[in-house]
């Protein structure tokens, strides 16, 4: 099974390729490591995990509740109409992740579960690395889920123990009964 991470991205790039966002079409990637070629595909939304944040959920059997932020980022030719452009695909795009993330099951994903997904920040900037002004809007998108250390658990069969009881209830060490008990199958 792939990471959950890897999961969560796949899942929301089909959403939005599956949406065939009037303008962006199939121009949605994952993990992009190249430039994006302006006269092809722009506009276009690229995805990318930014970072995490994780705690005990659960301590025994041990289980992390982990938040990841997930960047949805949109880039188009810069114009006299760059904002307009991006802030009506960002519209678009909001709604399909709100819809979905508003279901029992945020993107459909049925791995392992996943407990919401919220817009938790908004950045605009222009890049002006390559031969043409590009403008990017990035959203970032917070994803709570949980994940089993290990992810599978190998727990012995709990067949008995040892206890102690304070028959007085004054915690001092006079009044106390100590013993074993053990599970039998039937």
């Amino acid at each position: 099974m792939a990471h959950e991470r890897v999961t969560i991205r796949s899942k929301l790039k089909a959403l939005l390729t599956d949406a065939a966002i009037s303008g962006i079409g199939s121009n949605v990637f994952n993990n992009r490591y190249r430039p994006v070629w302006q006269d092809s595909e722009l506009p276009c939304v690229v995805i990318w995990t930014r970072d995490e944040d994780s705690e005990i959920f659960t301590a025994a059997p041990k289980r992390y509740q982990r938040k990841t932020r997930v960047v949805v980022e949109l880039l188009a030719n810069a114009n006299e109409t760059l904002d307009d452009t991006l802030d009506n695909f960002a519209d678009t795009i909001e709604d399909l992740i709100a819809v979905s993330a508003g279901l029992v099951n945020p993107l459909g994903i049925t791995a392992f579960e996943v407990d919401g997904m919220d817009l938790v920040g908004t950045d605009m900037e222009i890049e002006t690395g390559g031969d043409t002004l590009i403008g990017s809007l990035k959203m970032t998108f917070e994803v709570t889920w949980y994940r089993w250390a290990p992810k599978e658990q190998v727990l012995d069969d709990f067949d008995g123990g040892d206890f102690t009881l304070d028959v007085t209830g004054d915690n001092d060490n006079e009044e106390k009964v100590q013993g074993k008990f053990t599970i039998e199958d039937e």
